[in-house]
């Protein structure tokens, strides 16, 4: 009976601290979204799927208007925040909870950049939605940093894939030009390939 509890202990404790270690690995300790390198993982896999079942997906690529500027006038554990604040937005904003074939995945791309795969979104009805929805809310939202308001926005590129793309590198390099052509025009705005 000892000898059985012990087996079924160690099993338990190998198998929460192999969970432990791949939560570790995958998910950015500040924002808990997914690193970039799992994410790119995940993606390549979902581009395979959405070719297979000729369904459409989109994402979208976003990061904060004016950064450096919130650092540097209110400090990093400021900017901290708001990275922490927005990815809880995030993940208040995608389907997580549906069947896997139609969960929606979030990344921090790097720095205060951050990636947005949608499944089953077509660029025009579903993800740029998606994203005016979320930066409206970025921008509704009060960010405060002792007992200051910090005024956050973003600028968001939206992009899909295109008939016959096997990896998403094309449609990324689209959101990341639409994301640049939002910088352009002003910023806190939101612009598709198509724009």
């Amino acid at each position: 009976c000892l000898f059985v509890f012990s087996a079924v202990y160690v099993q338990i404790t190998t198998t929460r601290e192999q969970s432990h270690l791949f939560h570790l690995a995958t998910r950015d300790g500040l924002t808990e979204l997914y690193v970039i390198r799992h994410f790119r993982l995940i993606m390549n896999q979902i581009v395979r799927e959405a070719n297979i079942r000729k369904e459409p997906l989109s994402i979208i690529l976003f990061d904060i208007d004016n950064f450096k500027q919130i650092n540097d006038a209110y400090g990093h554990p400021a900017g901290d925040m708001v990275l922490k604040k927005i990815s809880e937005i995030i993940l208040s904003y995608i389907r997580q909870r549906r069947p896997f074939r139609e969960i929606d995945f979030a990344a921090r791309y790097g720095g205060e950049e951050f990636i947005i795969m949608l499944r089953k979104a077509t660029l025009k009805e579903a993800a740029w939605g998606v994203a005016e929805r979320l930066r409206k809310k970025i921008e509704e939202t009060k960010f405060e940093w002792e007992n200051k308001t910090i005024p956050v926005t973003i600028s968001l590129g939206v992009a899909a894939k295109h008939s016959g793309e096997n990896v998403p590198d094309p449609m990324v390099h689209r959101a990341d030009a639409a994301l640049y052509k939002a910088k352009r025009k002003g910023k806190n705005r939101v612009c598709t390939e198509r724009d």
